[in-house]
């Protein structure tokens, strides 16, 4: 029953983190091609527009679209996942304390406060947590924060009860949020993106201002299918 528990609250935070990559896809103008929950060989495929694939293994996901140029608007698109998994966490969070009774839902050592003061807070904590673990990690070699962090949440999926499911079900969107942020090369995080698009942002405006303007040219000189118009950006993954 725990590891069932446990697989469910992954793969529906993958869901929320997935939506809002989707969500932002749409508001800068996109266009989805293909949503992948898990990975490995597909169990479930729904051809279509877009194509949803589930693969065997509930491990991350992936979000392929076109349609928004590189730079500041692929950068809003990487940021997405990791915001809808902290307004979940905070939403989830406020429900619980609403629900059960802030008293009751919060965690030994909550000073008072409503349940939004609480959810506001508690999303704070959580998310720091894993910053704050590798800033342990790169001065003292420690990982403390972390590690009774997982031990907390642990002792809440193993004791079933649902106010504990609900809390850890909160808590580990906001760490899911926070870990997807950190810029780690070649893994293909939220973080990452959003640095690579930035920094490409800047660079192209860079280099744009070091350009000699070109004379201007009428357009009914060009055929609309003309090399000199810029290529179309190729699909781009989210993949994590």
């Amino acid at each position: 029953m725990t590891v069932v528990a446990g697989l469910l609250i992954l793969i529906s935070l993958t869901i929320v983190h997935e939506a809002g990559h989707w969500l932002a896809v749409r508001l800068k103008g996109g266009r989805v091609l293909r949503l992948s929950i898990g990975r490995g060989a597909p169990i479930v495929r729904r051809g279509g527009d877009p194509e949803i694939r589930v693969g065997l293994l509930p491990l991350g996901g992936r979000i392929d679209y076109e349609g928004i140029p590189r730079g500041m608007g692929q950068a809003v698109v990487a940021l997405g996942g990791s915001v809808a998994n902290l307004l979940f966490a905070t939403v989830l969070f406020a429900a619980g304390a609403l629900l059960f009774g802030v008293d009751a839902f919060a965690p030994a050592g909550w000073t008072g406060g409503g349940a939004w003061a609480f959810a506001l807070e508690s999303v704070s904590g959580w998310f720091w947590i894993i910053p704050g673990t590798i800033a342990d990690l790169v001065v003292s070699q420690q990982m403390g924060g972390l590690r009774g962090a997982v031990s907390f949440l642990g002792g809440l999926l193993a004791g079933g009860e649902a106010a504990g499911l609900v809390y850890l079900f909160a808590a580990a969107s906001a760490l899911w949020a926070s870990l997807n942020l950190i810029p780690i090369p070649g893994v293909g995080t939220d973080g990452w993106h959003v640095l690579r698009s930035v920094a490409g942002s800047i660079g192209s405006s860079v280099r744009g201002s070091k350009r000699d303007p070109e004379p201007e040219r009428p357009d009914t000189d060009a055929p609309a299918d003309s090399p000199a118009d810029p290529p179309a950006d190729p699909p781009v993954g989210m993949d994590r």
